[in-house]
């Protein structure tokens, strides 16, 4: 018998039946898309077709988008930053969620989203990423965190769980969390710094994620955030996370905890910028971050 996916646990949560009849617009795909997507048989072009239908076409469907959000969120999840459906994704939460689903009956899409940040930083496998690839990862960690903030209550959900370090994927990504609030950017030790050759730096992690066109994270996770974490609590949690780490990694995690005295009042004085700007990514705040 299979075992019961996330996607699963919340296609039963939000209980939306089949809908026998499609009213959705199909914008610039067709019905038998619409029709293929609501059967559970597209085509891998059908998902680009139908996500850019329910964002622009009207009329939208509420129940047909609640229907198939379970396979919105598994795709997005197993292709973010590699195609345009995923930069798509975070519009959609922005736009069409509060119509298909009542803000009290959130919670069970807040939870999927907050536990695919917990699964994508078991993928972690280096605190400073050696190379393209292993940066593509921390990069998408951090696209998914600003994704799931766009859902109410989903913050407080991942907190709970992320702030345990259990594994080496949570406290990896807590470092690098970490090493972003306390270094400027160009000072980053886990990130050299960006070349137009080689890319590279440290994640931007009020940077909006997708096409998300300047939507923060919503006010009830940067509330979430600010009640789980202040700039003693994230020392705290890097100072046992450079213990946790991989062993390879423990030395340069060890390094950053060592340097936390002299940097503590630019953190203090960092942190209620951060929360500012998660909330307006495209606010001039930004000018004072490297300050």
């Amino acid at each position: 018998m299979r075992a019961e996916s996330r996607a699963d646990r919340l296609r039963t949560a939000l209980g939306f039946p089949r809908p026998e009849i499609l009213t959705q617009d199909s914008y610039d795909a067709d019905e038998e898309t619409i029709r293929r997507i609501r059967d559970g048989r597209p085509a891998v072009r059908d998902w680009d077709g139908y996500i850019e239908a329910a964002i622009y076409g009207k009329p939208f469907q509420p129940d047909l988008f609640g229907y198939v959000l379970p396979e919105i969120l598994t795709r997005w999840e197993e292709t973010i930053g590699e195609n345009h459906f995923g930069e798509l994704v975070p519009l959609a939460l922005v736009r069409c969620l509060p119509v298909a689903i009542p803000l009290e009956q959130m919670l069970p899409v807040a939870e999927y989203l907050a536990e695919s940040v917990l699964d994508r930083f078991e993928r972690l496998e280096w605190l400073a990423p050696p190379d393209r690839a292993a940066s593509n990862v921390v990069y998408q960690w951090v696209e998914m965190l600003g994704t799931a903030a766009l859902v109410p209550g989903s913050i407080r959900h991942l907190m709970a769980a992320w702030s345990r370090l259990e594994t080496v994927g949570p406290a990896t990504a807590m470092m690098q969390f970490a090493s972003c609030v306390f270094y400027r950017t160009t000072e980053n030790p886990l990130f050299p710094a960006w070349t137009p050759q080689l890319g590279g730096g440290p994640p931007c992690l009020w940077e909006e994620p997708g096409f998300a066109f300047g939507r923060g994270w919503h006010p009830s996770n940067t509330v979430g955030l600010a009640d789980s974490l202040s700039p003693e609590r994230l020392i705290e949690l890097a100072t046992l996370a450079s213990d946790l780490v991989h062993p390879v990694d423990r030395g340069l995690a060890r390094h950053i905890v060592s340097e936390i005295p002299v940097r503590r009042s630019f953190i203090e004085d960092r942190w209620p910028l951060l929360l500012k700007m998660l909330e307006e990514p495209q606010s001039s705040l930004s000018e004072l971050w490297d300050a």
